[in-house]
């Protein structure tokens, strides 16, 4: 009876519905994340170029 327990608890279905419950609130946070990063991370990676550049923004004619 042991045996066949533990050899169930393997099987590849148990595994892959194991994992979809495991990951499937991570598929709804997902777009949040992706919008989040690309509002923080895009701007932050443009002003570290920025700063990285000689330019002058306040021209004087």
């Amino acid at each position: 009876m042991m045996l066949e327990t533990s050899l169930d608890a393997r099987s590849p279905r148990l595994r892959y519905t194991r994992w979809l419950r495991l990951a499937e609130p991570w598929f709804y946070l997902s777009p949040g994340l992706l919008l989040i990063a690309l509002f923080i991370f895009v701007p932050m990676a443009i002003g570290i170029s920025y700063a990285f550049q000689s330019m002058n923004l306040l021209n004087d004619g």
